[in-house]
């Protein structure tokens, strides 16, 4: 083992008691929400496991980050939330959790996933059908889950082609709504790669193809799915073959590598420095500490765990370049981004972090000036490439 093989292990064992102090500040606060009924608390606890799913697939625990994604998901559900199970729902899931996380190394990957559904089971939640939508598109995505949650389901989305990727590896669906048009690569692509990967995923889920063109499917092999044409009658063709399959709905009823980054030879981030890296959590300050400074330690980073403090110190000195999370609470990446457009810093290169890639947001970004988006969770070793390509490229 290299020895910055050994130091992420070290980060990664760090961050796994990180995420130990955040399950006590969880459960406190899902305690707090019992006794007040105030629905901040869940907010605050959402936040929480937001930024723990990012984190921890940045840290390469796949199966943390994919647990994450259904209990947010389950969260986000406001209807469990007067439900007589609701709470042990997320007191258990943080017992979960917590015997996970001691003994993190010796799980396999599905035991977090398949121990939650029987949490749901066990709490009266198993007749929730669950659905992923994979679309670039946030709106679209709006639309599909207004109708499929009429037919019982708890809707998750995700709009690039990774993501859908390795939520589909890891967690189970009973129905996908399939994009042909996505980020990363298209849905045919996806199709075949999970073919290889994961069969069982494709021959135990029902799939519903959606394209503007019957034709931008034919990479696809042997494809085991119906389809729906994208066009002005989308909606009403979903209903019906929702319907058609469900019967009527509700309201009918009633490790990194150990390589070393190279550049491009192009561009040298030493001319970008001093670079402000901003994000609200801190195990993803520590980690991008640790690729930086392992890689191209000559090059001077500031990192800022609050929008406002980044502001107050590019008020008195411009960046070479600032990489900025989005969601960062009430001071947002797009708030910090204006607020520079406003005292002048515009035009310093501004990249964000997201785990989103709907062109909605890539259109808001290049209203306010940002240069592009670095995906997160980020795969150590490609981080800083992603960071030179975007540069590059503008």
């Amino acid at each position: 083992m290299s020895e910055q093989e050994k130091d992420f292990q070290q980060l990664t064992a760090d961050y796994i008691e990180d995420v130990k102090e955040q399950l006590f500040a969880l459960e406190s606060l899902f305690l707090d929400w019992e006794k007040s009924g105030d629905k901040k608390n869940l907010q605050k606890a959402m936040g929480i496991i937001h930024s723990m799913k990012g984190a921890s697939g940045s840290y390469s625990l796949l199966e943390l980050s994919s647990f994450c994604h259904q209990f947010e998901d389950f969260l986000l559900n406001q209807s469990y939330h007067s439900e007589a199970g609701f709470l042990d729902v997320l007191l258990a899931s943080i017992d979960l959790l917590r015997s996970y996380i001691g003994n993190v190394t010796s799980l396999e990957a599905k035991s977090l996933n398949k121990n939650f559904e029987a949490i749901l089971k066990q709490f009266g939640f198993n007749e929730l059908k669950s659905c992923l939508v994979l679309e670039m598109s946030k709106s679209m995505c709006a639309a599909y889950t207004s109708v499929v949650k009429k037919y019982g389901f708890n809707v998750s989305v995700a709009h690039d082609a990774f993501t859908g990727l390795k939520r589909l590896v890891l967690e189970k669906f009973d129905l996908i709504i399939w994009s042909s048009n996505l980020s990363g690569f298209d849905g045919g692509t996806l199709y075949n790669v999970l073919k290889e990967v994961a069969p069982n995923q494709i021959s135990n889920q029902r799939l519903l193809m959606v394209t503007t063109d019957v034709a931008n499917i034919s990479m696809a092999k042997d494809l085991q799915a119906d389809v729906v044409l994208k066009d002005r009658l989308l909606l009403e063709n979903l209903e019906n073959w929702m319907e058609g399959v469900y019967g009527f709905s509700s309201e009918q009823k009633q490790g990194p590598s150990s390589e070393k980054f190279s550049p491009s030879g192009e561009l040298n981030l030493m001319d970008f420095s001093p670079i402000y890296f901003i994000d609200d959590s801190k195990a993803i300050l520590d980690l991008a500490q640790f690729i930086f400074n392992k890689n191209i330690p000559e090059v001077e980073v500031v990192f800022f765990q609050e929008g406002r403090k980044a502001l107050i110190e590019i008020a008195k000195k411009q960046p070479g370049l600032v990489i900025c999370d989005i969601q960062m609470g009430e001071f947002s990446g797009f708030d910090l981004k204006n607020k520079m457009n406003e005292i002048g810093a515009g035009q310093v290169p501004f990249l964000f972090l997201s785990g989103d890639s709907d062109p909605d947001l890539l259109a808001k970004m290049e209203d306010v000036g940002v240069l592009g988006l670095v995906s997160k969770p980020f795969d150590p070793k490609q981080l800083l490439c992603s960071i030179e390509d975007i540069l590059q490229n503008k």
